[in-house]
């Protein structure tokens, strides 16, 4: 049982380093025995932790030279939401989109709400300065694509980090079209993702998830389709 808790551990660390982009593709990987030294777990962890990995695609070993980070996960991701996009509505699938955002983003800023951790408390605090400050229409949007994935992040699910990032080129989008139609919405948004940050502080789990699920579907209001 201690053994599968310290490969799992293990798992979510480097999981983290690829979904995040720390570890970009084609990295080559630690060895076995620089990573038990790390973590401070033996070679089976590690080897528990590798081969979950590579179930999932998120990582490539060759024999005889390593482990390598994989690549395409993301874009194969994003094709799929394309696709979806030619095929569906663009009422459609706007709804389903905001739908997909509302229950990884909500869940998210609950987790966040319960948990209080401080880093992942100032992170967000700083992401919301920063839109908070930008005067650039451009950087604005960017910021406000930024605060969400690292919303997601907070959560510590690699899944919900990794459909947040496939999404991205469609939230960005969106985002075009709401900021360059009405510039004047900027003070709306803002104050949307300070409730959210307003509901993550107070420790309130269902005041945070409530809070992302107004800014969403606010959203789709602002979105002529």
């Amino acid at each position: 049982m201690e053994k599968l808790k310290a490969s799992q551990r293990v798992e979510e660390v480097l999981e983290e380093n690829i979904l995040s982009g720390k570890w970009e593709e084609g990295m080559k990987m630690p060895s076995e025995g620089a990573l038990c030294g790390e973590y401070g777990v033996s070679r089976t962890s590690v080897r528990e932790a590798m081969r979950e990995l590579r179930g999932r695609g998120l990582i490539e070993t060759i024999n005889g030279s390593g482990s390598y980070v994989r690549g395409g996960q993301i874009d194969s991701l994003s094709e799929a939401f394309r696709v979806y996009s030619v095929l569906a509505s663009g009422e459609k699938e706007l709804r389903d989109l905001l739908e997909m955002r509302a229950a990884i983003e909500g869940e998210s800023a609950a987790k966040l709400a319960l948990s209080q951790d401080e880093v992942w408390l100032n992170i967000i605090k700083e992401a919301y300065a920063e839109m908070e400050e930008c005067k650039d229409v451009s950087k604005y949007a960017i910021l406000d694509i930024d605060f969400h994935i690292k919303l997601l992040e907070t959560s510590g699910n690699g899944m919900f980090l990794l459909l947040g990032q496939a999404m991205k080129a469609r939230y960005m989008a969106y985002l075009d079209q709401v900021f360059v139609s009405n510039k004047g919405i900027w003070s709306d948004t803002l104050a949307d993702h300070k409730l959210i940050l307003d509901g993550i502080l107070s420790g309130d789990a269902t005041r945070a998830r409530s809070a992302v699920a107004s800014h969403l579907l606010d959203a789709r209001e602002r979105v002529d389709v």
